[in-house]
This record gives C-alpha cells, structure tokens and sequence, in this order.
C-alpha cells in the first residue's frame, strides 16, 4: 500500500512537471508597482525578503534599517513602519521569524507574528561581518556567512541559537549564500575567491567540498533542480555552468574537493548582479546594473544551453531577485526602490492570420502558361505540383519558400490542358499522382522519384468525351472521385492497388443537371459525395453499393469549390460572383444555406486555415489575384478579415504549406509566395488606467481576452521575445477598410518606448465596413530587425565578403547607421549590389545566388506584425441581468444619458413626475424620453416606470427605444413586455379595501346605516377605502342608483339633487325631509387612476326621526302644556344650570402667533363593546381576575395582547352581537379596544392595592383643586396632540417619527403591563419609545401577497407623565408604600377617558366623548357677556354669548374645527386683538352641551390679554418704539437711502413703485409665517418668482371716487404657466394713502355676512393654491441646489 503511495506521489509530480515544461511564462516589462524609499533619507536599499503570502515585504538599507512594507494592495504597496538596526544587510523569512545578517550587530531575530509590528527577541554578537545568511525549511538550522567563513547555528530554541561548525576560505568580501533544494549543499558567492560549495549534510562539521576561480567576481550562484548544475554569476563576463553531479557521493567524513569545470553560457559585457529560478527550473531570471532584467528559458532540462526569452525594463541596481512562491510576481530591489513585476503567458497575436507581409511576398514566372488550375502543397512542405491549363504540370522545390525552383514538368498530352490533380492524403513520401485531363480522362504518375514522374495508367471514365476537372481522393486513400464537367461523375476504388482505379460508381448526367461537374468533396464515412456543379449549385450524392445516387442540391449558381467542416455538419463553397456559401448539411436531404458572404472577385477556391482551428478560411479571387481571409467562427455571421491584392495578376488556385507557414497560388504571373506566419514574436502587454478605492491611479493589466471599453485610457507596450538583436517598431497603422491607415486622433505611438496611448473611442466599437459584431480592430507594427553580418554568412558568402556587403549597403544607402533597413527599400525595383572589390573576385556561379540571398534577407528584416485588439461599448443596457448580478440598468462612462421609449398601442405610459431629470411624455402617452444624471437616469428608469397595459397577452406589448450618451455610438433596441418585466412595471389597478367597504363605514357612522330624516347628515369616507398600490391620485366619481332602467344620477358638489358629494374631501351631505321617512337610497362610488376603475355602494336608510323633531312631534300633541311651562324651549339653559360641573374642563392657554391644538377622541360604542366581551370572557373563564392578580404578583407585567387574543375568539363566534365594532380594533396595540381593557385591567389590580387606591385618590382631590373634576389629571401629564395643522388645515393626521409620538412607559412593551427592575425608592425610570408606524396588516390573510394596509383611525394624544410634579405630590401625601408603576398607568387611563361605567347623559370622561361623529350636531365658539344682570346670569350660567354666525361660523376666524377619522380637531393661530376669552361648547344631537371648556389667549410674554390695563400699557410702550424709528420705517425711506448710497436722484414714481415692492413683500412674508409650506423660499427667491401689476394709474383716478376692490394682485410664475391670487391679510397695512388693508377693502364690497363667509372661504381657498406654488418652487430650489451639488461632485471626481 505504502509503495502505491509513493509510486502515485511521483506520478503527481511528473505530471505537475509536464505541466510546467509546457508553459510559457514571460514578464510585463514595466513594473505593476513600487515603492521609492530614499525619498525617506540617504540611505539605500539592498536587500528584500517576501512573506510565503505575498503581502509583507522587507527591504534592507544598512543604518536605514529594515522598512516594512504592506503588500495587501500589490498594485499600491504602502511603507508601514521602518526597524531601526545598525547595519542590517541579508535577510530570510521562515515562519514567523525574520532572520537578519547585520554588519555591525551579527545575527538579529525578530517575531513577525504581526509584520506591522516587528519584535526583535534575540542578538547574537559574531567576531566577523555578518553578509548573508540562509535558513533550513524546518528552522531547525541557521547558516551565516562572514569574510568567507560559513557558521552554522541549530536554532531550533529561535531565542538561544547554538553555534554547530564551521568551514569555508577567508577572503574580505562576501556577497550571498544559498542552499540547493535537498539543502544538502550550500553555494558561497565569493567575492574574491569565485565559487565555494559547502556540503552541510552533517551540520555538526560541514566541510568545504568545492572551489573554484571564474573571470572575475561571483556575485550570486544557483543551484538547479536535482543537484547536476550550479549557476555562478560573474559580474563582469556572465554566466558560468558547471555539472556537479557525483560531488554528494563523496562520504561527509572526507576532505576531498570536487573539481568544477566551468563553462561560460551566456557572455554578457554588462555588470551582473543576481538571478533566480523558477521551482522546476524552466525559466530563470537576470538582474543587471542600470539596464534592467533578462529572462531565459531552459529547453529539455539543458541547462548549458539557455534560450534568451525578454528584456525586463529597469534601472539603477538590482541587488537581489525574489520570485514569489506562486510565481506571480518578480520582487527587485535597485537601492531605491521595491519593484515588483507580474508574471504573464506571452500574448503574441498568433490565433489569428497574418496575410499582411506581402512586402515578403515574391513571384516566380518558372513555366509559362496563363491558365493553371490547380496547385498542391506536399505532405513535407518542401514541394508544390502545378496543373497546367495549357502547357504542362510543374513540380517544385519550395526549400527557400521565397525562392522556389522548378524540378521538372509533366508535358501535356495530345495539347490538352491540365484540370486537376491530388496525391494520396497522409503518404510520407508522397509518390503517386493522379493528374486529369481536360476531355481525355487521367493520368496516374509514379513520382517517387520528384525530376522522373513515370506515367502508370491513362483512363477515360466515359465512353463519351469528358473533362476529369475535380479529382479528389476520400481521406482513408480508398475511393478516388472524378467530376467529369457535364458528363458527371465518376467513383474509383483505389484501395487496394493505388496505381490501376477500378471504377466503383458512376453518375451519367443525362440533363437531370444543367451544369458542369467541377471539384467534390467526400464525408469520411465515403457514403456522400458533394460535388460543385457550376451552373447550378452543389449536388449531395448518397455512395452506397457503388451507386452514385442524387438526393439534393443546395442551389447556388457559379459554385466552384466545396469543402466540409471537421464535424462534417457544414459545408463552406466557392461560389463564383456570389462569394462563399456555408450551408448547414446535417439533413443530406434537406441541406439549408445558413449564410453568403460575396468578395470582390471570382471566388474560384477555398481551403480552411488549418493551424486556427477552422475559424478562418482562405478564398482566391480569379481575376482579381486575390486572397481573401474570411472569419468563420459564427457561420451565420462570416465577416471578410483581410485581404491581399496583386493587381493586374489572376489567381485561380492555391495551397497552404502544412506547416501554415507559407500561402502558394498561380495566376498568369506565375507562382507567387506569402507568408502567412513570422519567426518574430511580439508580446502585447495591454493594461487600462484605473483609480484605486484611495483616489490613485494606476495601470491595470488586461486579461487575456477582456475587451477594451469605450472611454477608457490604455497602453499598449510592445515586448520583442527569443530576439537576439535590436528591433525598431519604426510606425504603427490602423488595419482599416482592408488597408493600412494612419492612426486615428484617439491613438498615439510613442516609438522610442515601443508603446501606444490609446483613449478607446466609439470608431473602434463599430466595424462599418464589414458585418463584423464584435469591435475587433486590428494594428500592423511596422518592424525592422537589425541585420547582423552573421545573416549573410552562407555556403557561398564567406565573412569576408559578408562584411563587404554590409558596407555596401551602407555606402548605398539601404542600412542605416544602426544597420536596419531603410524604410524606403522596394525588393521590387532591388536588381543588383555591387560590392565587389580588388579583394574580392566576381563569381559568375555564385553571383545570381548571393544576389537572390541580399535580398531576401533584406526583405525579411522588414516584418508587418498584426496586433489585434476588441473593443466594445461602454455603454450598456443591461436589462437581462442588471438584478442577477446586481449592476447597473444602464452602464456608461458618461455623466449624462438619454433614454428613450416609445411602446405600441397595447399600452401605455403613465404619466409622472421624476425628480433631477428632464422627463417629457407625448401627448398620446405612447412614448416616454428621460434625460439626465446617469446615477439618476438609472435610479428611475429601473424601478419607476409604469405603465397601463390594454391587453393581456403581454408578448403583444412591444417596446422601441434608443439609449444614448456622450461617449458610446446609440443601443437601439425592440423587445416585448415580458423582457422588460423586471424593471417596467404594470400598473395596479385600483381595488377595494375588503375590511372597509362603503356599507361598513357607513354604518359605523350611522348605527345599521339609518340615518333620520328632517336632520343634514354627513359621512366621509376613509382615504384608504379604495387602494392603489402605485400611489396614483384616485379620481372619485358617485352615483344614486336607481332601481329603475334609467342611468344613475351623478352626485357633484353643487345640485339639485337631495344629496352633495366633495370629491376632494370624500364627503357626502345631504338632508332628507319627513316625506322620505322609511325610504331607501342606493349610492355609488366609483374610483378611477385614469386606467382601471372600481367601485363600491352603501345604502341608507332614512327610517330614524331626529330627538328633535319627535319632541315637537310631542310638544305638538301636548302642546298646551309644555306651550305653558316653555320648558323645551330652554332645555339648554336647564342642562347648562344643573349639569355644567360634569362637561365642563378647565382653562386652555392659546399664545398669540402659536399654533393652539387641541385633540378629542369619539369612543362611539367601543367602550360598550369592550365590556360585553369583557363580561364574555369572565363567563368563560371565571378566574380571570385572579389569574390576573396572581400574573402580575409573580411576573410584574400582564400580557394584554394574549386577552385581546380571546376576545377576538369571543368575536369570531359571535360577531353579530358586535355589528358596531371595527374587527381592526383588535389589530391596535394602541387602539381603543386595547386601551379600554387595559384600562380594565388596571381597575382591577388597583382595587386590590388599597395603598395605591388610596394615593390615587388623594391625588385625584388635588388635582381637582387646580384644575376640575373633569380633568384633574393635567396636574400630573402632558397632553400633546397628534396631528400637524397650519393655520388653515391639517397637513397630517397621524403625527410619526416625532420624539414624543408614544406614550412614556417604564421599560415595557405597548402590550403589556411590566413591574420589572424597580428602584428601590420607587421613583419610576422612565424611556421615550421609538415613533411607531401606525402601519398594520389585516389579520386573517394567510398569503402575504394579499396583505393590505390601512392606518389606525383613531390614535390618541400624547401622553408624558410630568414625573417632577407627580413625585412632589407623593412627598406631600407621604405615601410610602405604592405600586408606582400602576398609579402612573391608571393616570394615563383616567386621561384617555377608559371607564367601565360611564353616564350616559355627560358622556364625556377625560380626553375622550362617548358618542358617534354624528351625534355631534356643532362646535360653537361663546365670548364673555359684559351686559346687565351680569351677577343673576352667572348665578343661571348665562355669561356668556355666542360669537359670530350661529350656524355658517360658529367659531372665531382664528380658530379651525374638524371632526376626522373620529377624533375632533381644533387648532388655529389667534391674534392680539382677537377675543381674550372664549368658551367652546361640544353640542350633541340633542343641542345640549357634553364637552366645554376656555381658551383664554396670552402674549408671547404670558400677559392675560383680559387685563385691559396690562394691554393699554402693552400698546402705549409699542407707540413710543414705533415713534423713534417712525422715519426708518417709512415705505419710502429705504428707497431714498438706497438713492443716496447709488448716487440717483431721488424720484416720488419711483418711490411708490418701492412702496408696492415692500408691500408685497410684506404681504408675501406674511404667507410664509404663516405654515404654508414646510421650506421658506429666501428674500431674493421671492422677488425672482413675483411679479406686482399695481395698475398705478388707474388707483390714482380712482382715488377720490372709491376703493380698489383688491389692494394687490400677486402673480407667480412658474415654469409654464402663472397663478394669479389675491392674499388678503388684517395685518398688512398699505404703504401709501391710495392702498388699503384687504380687510378694510372686503368689508367694505360685501353686503351680507353670507357673502363675507363665502368671500373668506374663497380667499383661503386661493391662499391654499398660493401654498402649494410655494411648495412647488421651494422644491425646485431644492433640486436645483442638488443638481449643482452632483455636478460638482462629477467634475472634482473626473
């Protein structure tokens, strides 16, 4: 078992080896990074040494210390701290360690453990200098090296190293040591005594086993894998080799030396420094002073005889080379750097063809015939054979390929031409030949013997005349094919004698096919044959049983020349005019062309480019002389690659050479060559500039294959590789349109650093000129190599004369200085070089020979060398992955974009507004073009886009579009809905809220929907009743549906109808008179988005008659009675008398200028339903008070939500009994419900705390004294409403993410009542709870998808315990024994208005009124009477008397009223002179007051604005402010002083233009501070956006005879149209005599207090528009200001 192991380890190992022997590696010449560290002081760097991770780096300076380098980013090595030492040199890393030679100090040791922060744990003090050192793998053993003596140390206690042995030769200097592989031997780089070889296998007396002398200094060594070869470096003469094998036979006890024989391999005049080794030993690396690197390869393990691979670009020292342990990166030091190179696979640009050298091209006239045929390459690439048209067939030797000489010719026979031929597919050598004949058949040839062809057989196929113009033989050499022109063809088998063909088949075309039979190709099975037939097409024969049968014909006319794909599914033809057919043959019978690609010329024949893999193919043009490659890699998609023109010169066949080095083809010229492949390699290093996270940048190198993207920065560096000599890239040409061109704008070459800037343009995206898809483009470098004299050396050109020949051209001017080619040389006009001399003769044998070599020589040192590069779009549309791999929708470098949609009568846009981009929709809505910020162009199109589709098949909906930027050539696009599914979005139509239709509301407003007559009723309903999930304004329609045929009426705002309905407020009004009583209406509602509707009905029924109205019913029968007593008359007064302790609360405080709110819950029938089921569930559990007692004895906390959970069971079962109660109820933690059974739930546990009862109580009867019975408890809390208003409405109903939004608890849930972790002091700790979204889902949906969500209608006000007053209280009560957490609750209960038993007559109880919204009959405003009898009323409770309109305004104009979502609002902004005292009265449907209280109204100063002393001195002190500041404060003395400083004349116009100015602006101000809008627009905003059309001169006229109707006309212009409103305002006054207050002017115009109402409603209505004007430009400003915000940004980043 354990052998099989060992035998499976070193197969691994020998397949690892394989691996790498056929790798090539080469280096990027620049560097990817450094790191310059003498910028930090004077002194240099020597040596480094590299973690085995790559990512820490040690560079050595000697008194510089050791810097430590971070790795972690290679491309940005960044310097993290430097060790101090006193003359650190060589270092080695293992494990953690790092071990240091130090030239002052010895041997230093440091723990590395983490590299930022090196320890040092140990010195050892050495007698000698200490150079260089080297470490065992397992750390078990140290070598350090002083004046040529090695020590060695066992280290294995790293912080007690043990000194072992000793053994070396003592010299002054030595440079470094290092260890072979087994760490058997240890090589000393001398500086003085050469090559000392150490065997340290016994490490207690390691021995000196080898020593040896070079040229000069041995500056590094290398030992080479298996311990055969050892490497010195002498720095002055090169690299010395010399074989070591046998030196570790020699026992460790002797003292034998072992000879070394070195030899030099590679001679160098240059100062050499250092080298490395990859692991196996297959490449190895050169470090120079000042020239850079040179990278080697060894060959086969021969070591003695390394090939040159690269120059690596450097300077200054190279001290010492590290490869890292994955041979990724090369580490140099050069004394003032870390410089660290990437390792590569040589990018040479040979998967491609190279045509482009027809420069190198030359044409032989070796036989005289304008019609050749056809031309076969041999198997040996040294022979071509020609078919004569008219004269004869040719053999050739192609031993030059550029000159190649005619061996012998096959004459023609009887003067016929010569068609076609083949020799035997894989025969070496290649000896038989079948020739054929035009009408007389084919020849067999026996050609073993290349100058004697020997005719073996002549054979006619047809007993008629024919043309043998195809001959072709099947790839097994068994069947032999024939295309006998119009004949047919003909089958031979050859299988068995190769020289006499038995006919096998025959085909006789007896005019089944228009055409003549030409060349065939056969399947490797041999069962079909395709033939080219030329007039027709390609016929497909079926071979079986030596019958030639037709199945098909692929039709195409002018076909000349088929062939087939490896896998034989296609087939690729020469087709004449029409170019190159490629069909798909899979179905022999039903053959399909997948494409056609037509070439300038004649296509005549085709052959594959076989060294490609099949991706290229080569085609001739006839008359053209041409050669096209055409790139078949997408048969539906071939594309012309390149071409090569020879004008005037036919060209009717060729072949490849097989080694694909040479191209062969004839024409009336004769036979020309072309390389098709160079011995020049050129690595292309390509690396795009790039911005690291920390803002620099830097060149990225490309991967192989990666394309290049449009707006990027590029560079090209061109390498010459196995080059032995200098090469000038002299200039570069853009391949375009098949020729070369210059470069365009958007590259530049740099030729003395062989290296291209590119900034990728859109030209390089697009191939105009031919169908070619992916942004290929192609460079030729134009390449001179350095011609040495060595090039001429030959068997006839000595060195004597190949010197006199380089200085002949010279003298010629056809070398330059620097011997390469003159850019101007033509080998076509090069006839003759005469550099014969007295010394050296003319040789007429020899002359024609070396004239021919001159100048193939000197036309090969000139190389075209394509460089081939992609570049694709940088701008993309990525809708078919932008969410899988998390991109962006559109991808583009430009800041700017440009979508455009258009969309097919199937659907449509819906219309809406995007922020920061310029949007425009047609009018028709079926297009859409946004414009901007790319970053906001993405944002919105993939997430925002919407549209209303018109059917449902979604394949039908069809979307067209461009996307455009700065940078990119415009993405056109066509797809259907369901490919753009992920980011357009369907709209939702609108639905039906199911848990709150119209009957359900209704009849929570209306008890069972019954409503009375003779009695206005009002219902609105919910906002969230009808749902549009993509939050589109919902247009409401509504109805009275009859039951009759006829339509249903619509209800508007203004009718005749016994109804109204507000579409904005989603309000219904209507009266019904006693005629109606018992009947039935049906309404309807209907809500639209402008795409889908929906609706809902409710029915009313009018069968209740009002309290009212039965008692003048009663008072009608029993008339005298009460006619006599007057009761019912002063029912009010009566009740206001006896009962106005139990509705009336204590004083409300309204400041002057701030917003007074004030908030009152309807609890409707809640609380009566909280108690049946609370009596519910005691029925089913009898212990539920004990349990609860006993929950929060033991656990200090009641979970409520599980009560909540049985009674909603109780519910479920019985939910008729509760047809009043909201099933939402139960889904509010903070709702109602919840808050009535907590409430019970304190009652309970407070009754069983005598203590706690006992201090409630007694708090109760203090807060009574301050404030009333009512609300006692506003001694103890804060009361804060949770609605936002401004002066004129509610702007949000439900107050979130405010800091006081949820009631203050102690470190518990909204849930539960929680007694944990008490202070012992009982002084309650309490937390301010996050803003909770009053967001739920409706319970009982399983599936999410079906979640709808409503908000909670009723949220009551916030409630904050005033903790100091609280405890202030307790202290007086001393009190020492409370639940105080309880006490607390119970309070904030009481204030919440939770009672069990509650009075029916007064239902009001804390914050909260017991009673439906329609119960509510008004809210009337009463002002202290000052009349007679003052004493007498007061005594009755009459003081007071109502205030302004008895029903059209029963509130003052400051103050606001609406009773929402079932909670009474009342806010508004009083003002100094508006009434001081006020009485609000809540009066419910029987006219009787349930809920009173006052607002008395302070200054900012909290003066009583009652006392009228107080207010008279208020008013005397702002007399005398105003008097001293009165000329200030003039309208026109801001212009005059204006006028002064600007040096203008002082006008009276002018002037009061000013005042109308300061008016507006005023007036403006005025809107402004009054909440309109949530952002106040700037002084200088305003006056851009306002206009003042005083009408001056009309005022003027007009003065003496009456007012102007409106003081001022505003007017805001926006950006496509203007909003004229009148602001009136009691506090701005006019400016000049001929202005007035709009107060003043709209008393003046109206005649009634109606009109005055309904001119107020219509001024704030038009002050309402002027807000939303304001809010508008206020977030225009806001946009803009971002905008200008992100194009900063942009411009600071680019």
């Amino acid at each position: 078992m354990k052998s099989l192991q060992i035998r499976i380890y070193f197969l691994q190992i020998l397949l690892q080896y394989a691996c790498f022997y056929s790798r090539e590696i080469i280096f990027n010449p620049q560097p990817i990074s450094s790191i310059q560290v003498s910028s930090i002081d004077k002194y240099t760097a020597f040596y480094q040494e590299v973690t085995d991770d790559n990512k820490w780096a040690f560079l050595s300076r000697i008194q510089g210390g050791i810097c430590v380098i971070s790795l972690q980013d290679i491309q940005q090595p960044t310097l993290v701290t430097i060790i101090k030492t006193k003359g650190a040199y060589d270092m080695k890393i293992r494990q953690n360690y790092l071990f240091v030679s130090d030239l002052e100090e010895g041997l230093l040791i440091f723990d590395i453990t983490d590299p930022s922060v090196p320890q040092k744990i140990y010195t050892l003090s050495t007698p000698m200098q200490s150079y260089s050192l080297t470490v065992t793998k397992d750390m078990k053993t140290l070598f350090l090296i002083g004046n040529g003596i090695v020590y060695c140390y066992n280290i294995q206690d790293v912080k007690n190293p043990v000194f072992l042995s000793k053994a070396g030769i003592s010299t002054p200097i030595t440079n470094k040591i290092k260890l072979d592989e087994t760490e058997s031997l240890l090589a000393v780089s001398n500086h003085v005594a050469g090559l000392q070889i150490i065997d340290v296998r016994n490490k207690n007396d390691i021995k000196l086993r080898a020593s040896q002398l070079t040229a000069s200094k041995v500056f590094d060594s290398l030992f080479l894998p298996g311990n055969s070869v050892v490497y010195a470096v002498d720095s002055y003469f090169g690299i010395y080799a010399a074989s070591i094998q046998g030196i570790l036979d020699i026992p460790m006890e002797k003292d034998d030396l072992f000879p070394l024989n070195f030899q030099i391999i590679y001679s160098s005049p240059l100062f050499i420094m250092s080298i490395d080794m990859t692991k196996i030993g297959d490449y190895f690396i050169l470090g120079f002073r000042s020239v850079g690197l040179k990278l080697f390869k060894v060959v086969n393990q021969n070591y003695f005889s390394p090939q040159y691979i690269q120059d690596i670009d450097g300077g200054q020292m190279c001290y010492k080379l590290i490869l890292s342990s994955n041979e990724k990166y090369l580490f140099a030091s050069n004394g003032l750097s870390l410089v660290i190179y990437q390792s590569d696979s040589p990018q040479i640009n040979k998967d491609f063809p190279n045509l482009f050298n027809s420069f190198q091209s030359n044409v032989i006239s070796g036989f005289n015939d304008p019609w050749p045929w056809e031309i076969f390459c041999f198997n040996d690439s040294k022979h071509v054979i020609i078919a004569g048209g008219s004269d004869s067939t040719f053999i050739f030797s192609i031993d030059n390929p550029y000159q190649p000489e005619l061996i012998t010719k096959i004459p023609s026979y009887q003067k016929a031409a010569y068609d076609g031929l083949t020799l035997l597919y894989d025969q070496s050598p290649q000896t038989i030949l079948y020739l054929g004949l035009s009408q007389l058949g084919f020849y067999v040839y026996d050609i073993s013997d290349l100058k004697n062809p020997i005719q073996k057989k002549h054979i006619i196929p047809s007993s008629v005349i024919n043309d043998s113009d195809g001959v072709h033989v099947n790839r097994d050499n068994t069947l032999l094919i024939i295309g006998n022109g119009s004949i047919g063809i003909s089958v031979y088998n050859i299988k068995d004698d190769k020289f006499n063909p038995k006919l096998a088949g025959e085909f006789i075309n007896t005019d089944q096919y228009k055409c003549t039979f030409e060349k065939c190709a056969v399947n490797k099975q041999s069962d079909y044959i395709f033939c080219a037939c030329r007039e027709q097409g390609v016929v497909i024969f079926s071979y079986q049983d030596q019958k030639v049968i037709p199945v098909s014909i692929i039709q195409r006319v002018g076909t000349e020349y088929p062939i087939l794909s490896a896998d034989e599914t296609h087939l690729f033809a020469a087709a004449g005019f029409q170019g190159l057919i490629i069909a798909d043959i899979q179905d022999k019978f039903n053959p399909k062309i997948v494409s056609t690609l037509t070439v300038d010329g004649q296509a005549q024949t085709i052959r594959f480019l076989p060294q490609f893999d099949q991706k290229y193919i080569l085609v001739s043009q006839m008359e053209k002389g041409q050669l096209t490659v055409i790139n078949i890699e997408d048969y539906s998609n071939p594309y012309i690659f390149s071409k090569v023109s020879n004008p005037h010169e036919s060209s009717s066949s060729f072949c490849i050479t097989p080694d694909n080095n040479s191209v062969y083809f004839i024409g009336d010229m004769g036979l020309r060559y072309l390389p098709i492949q160079t011995s020049l390699k050129i690595h292309t290093q390509i690396s795009v500039l790039t911005v690291n996270s920390s803002g620099k940048s830097f060149y990225q190198l490309v991967n192989r294959g990666q394309k290049l993207k449009v707006g990027q920065t590029v560079q090209m560096v061109f390498v010459p590789l196995e080059v032995n000599r200098d090469i000038k890239i002299s200039q570069v040409y853009y391949y375009r349109n098949y020729e070369n061109k210059n470069l365009p704008a958007w590259m530049n070459f740099l030729s003395s650093e062989k290296t291209i800037q590119i900034n990728v343009d859109k030209e390089g995206a697009l191939n105009t000129f031919s169908t070619e898809k992916n942004g290929e483009n192609v460079l030729i470098l134009e390449v001179f190599q350095e011609i040495l004299i060595s090039d001429f050396v030959s068997d006839v050109i000595s060195q004597k004369i190949a010197t006199a020949i380089m200085g002949a051209l010279r003298i010629k001017g056809v070398l330059s200085t620097y011997n390469f080619l003159d850019s101007n040389f033509d080998p076509n006009k090069f006839d003759y070089l005469d550099f014969y001399n007295t010394d050296i003769i003319k040789d007429p044998k020899t002359d024609a020979k070396i004239q021919t070599s001159i100048k193939q020589i000197l036309t090969f040192s000139k190389v075209s060398y394509p460089i081939r590069f992609f570049i694709e779009s940088s701008l993309r549309f990525n809708y078919k992955t932008f969410k899988q791999e998390n991109i962006d929708l559109f991808s583009t470098p430009s800041y700017q974009i440009i979508v455009y949609f258009n969309i097919n009568q199937k659907a449509k846009f819906i219309r809406k507004t995007f922020e920061g981009v310029l949007a425009s929709f047609s009018d028709d809505l079926s297009s859409l073009k946004i414009e901007g910020p790319s970053i906001k162009v993405n944002e919105i199109v993939s997430s925002q886009i919407q549209i209303a589709n018109l059917t449902n098949n979604f394949n039908e909906i069809i979307f067209q579009g461009s996307v455009q930027d700065s940078s990119n050539y415009d993405i056109q696009f066509q797809e259907n809905y369901l490919v753009f599914q992920n980011f357009i979005y369907l709209n939702n139509p609108v639905t039906l809220n199911q848990s709150s239709s119209l009957q359900q509301q209704f009849n929570k407003a209306y008890s069972n929907g019954e409503a009375s007559v003779e009695s206005k009723f009002q219902f609105t309903f919910d906002i969230n009743t009808f749902l549009d999930l993509d939050k589109q304004q919902i247009i409401y329609k509504a109805y009275v549906v009859t039951d009759s045929s006829s339509a249903p009426l619509e209800i508007v705002q203004t009718s005749n109808l016994w109804i109204e309905f507000n579409s904005q407020t989603m309000t219904f009004t209507g009266f019904k008179s006693i005629s109606s009583f018992l009947s039935t209406e049906r309404i309807q509602v209907v809500a639209s988005d402008g795409f889908t509707e929906i609706s809902d009905q409710f029915t009313i029924y009018f069968n209740q008659l009002p309290f009212s109205y039965t008692m003048q019913l009663i008072f009608q029968i029993v008339g005298p009675i009460f006619g006599i007593l007057g009761v019912w008359k002063y029912r009010s007064n009566i009740y206001q008398i006896f009962m106005e302790s139990s509705y009336l609360y204590s004083n409300d405080i309204a400041i002057v200028g701030d917003l007074y709110k004030k908030q009152i819950i309807l609890f409707d029938d809640v609380q009566n339903n909280a108690k049946q089921l609370w009596k519910a569930l005691n029925k089913q559990n009898k212990n539920l008070q004990k349990d609860i007692i006993s929950q929060y004895s033991q656990q200090n906390s009641i979970n409520i939500s599980e009560i909540i959970k049985k009674m909603h069971q109780i519910f479920d079962k019985n939910h008729k009994i509760y047809p009043n109660l909201d099933p939402r109820e139960f889904d509010f933690e903070d709702g109602r419900l919840f808050r009535t059974i907590r409430g019970y739930v304190l009652k309970i546990l407070l009754d069983k705390d005598k203590f706690t009862t006992q201090l409630f109580k007694q708090l109760k009867r203090e807060g009574i004294k301050k404030y009333s019975k009512n609300d006692w408890y506003k001694k103890y809390i804060h009361i804060i409403p949770s609605f936002e208003a401004n002066q004129f409405k509610i702007i949000n109903k439900n107050l979130e993410n405010t800091p006081l939004q949820s009631i203050m608890r102690y470190k518990s849930e909204i849930n539960k009542l929680n007694l944990n972790d008490f202070a012992a002091n009982n002084t309650p700790q309490y937390e301010e709870s996050e803003g909770k979204s009053n967001i739920y889902k409706l319970r009982n949906n399983e599936q999410e998808d079906d979640v709808q969500e409503y908000k909670n209608l009723n949220p009551f006000p916030q409630i904050i315990i005033n903790i100091t007053s609280l405890n202030e209280e307790i202290k007086k009560q001393n009190q020492k024994q409370y639940d105080s957490y309880l006490l607390q609750e119970f309070i904030i209960s009481e204030a919440l208005g939770i009672n069990q038993n509650f009075f029916q007559i007064s239902p009001n109880k804390g914050e909260s009124i017991i009673a439906y919204p329609h119960q509510i009959n008004n809210i009337t405003a009463y002002k202290k009477d000052n009349g007679c009898c003052l004493t007498l009323r007061k005594v009755l409770k009459d003081d007071y008397r109502k205030i302004a309109l008895t029903i059209n305004n029963p509130l003052p104009k400051w103050l606001n009223c609406e009773i929402m979502d079932g909670i009474i609002h009342i806010w508004g902004i009083p003002k100094a002179k508006d009434e001081p005292e006020i009485q609000i009265r809540i009066i419910n449907e029987f006219l009787l007051p349930v809920y009173s209280f006052i607002i008395l109204i302070k200054d900012k100063e909290g003066g009583d604005l009652r006392d009228k002393k107080y207010v008279k001195d208020k008013d005397q002190q702002k007399k005398r402010q105003k008097s001293e500041t009165q000329f200030k404060e003039k309208p026109g003395f801001s212009y005059i002083q204006n006028s002064i400083k600007q040096g203008l004349p002082y006008s009276p116009k002018n002037q009061v233009q000013e005042n109308k100015i300061e008016f507006t602006k005023s007036v403006f101000q005025n809107i402004l501070k009054s909440n309109f809008c949530t952002k106040q627009l700037n002084q200088t905003d305003i006056e851009k956006q306002i206009s003042i059309n005083l009408q001056q001169n009309e005022i003027n006229n007009n003065q003496d005879k009456q007012e102007p109707e409106n003081a001022h006309d505003i007017q805001i212009n926006t950006l496509n149209h203007s909003i004229s409103s009148n602001i009136p305002d009691e506090n701005v006054f006019s400016v000049d005599n001929t202005i007035q207050s709009p107060k003043t002017l709209t008393n003046r115009n109206l005649e009634s207090k109606e009109q005055l109402y309904l001119q107020s409603k219509t001024k704030i209505n038009q002050l309402y528009s002027i807000e939303d004007h304001i809010q508008s430009l206020s977030s225009k400003q806001v946009w803009q200001s971002n905008q200008n915000k992100n194009i900063k940004l942009q411009s600071s980043n680019q």
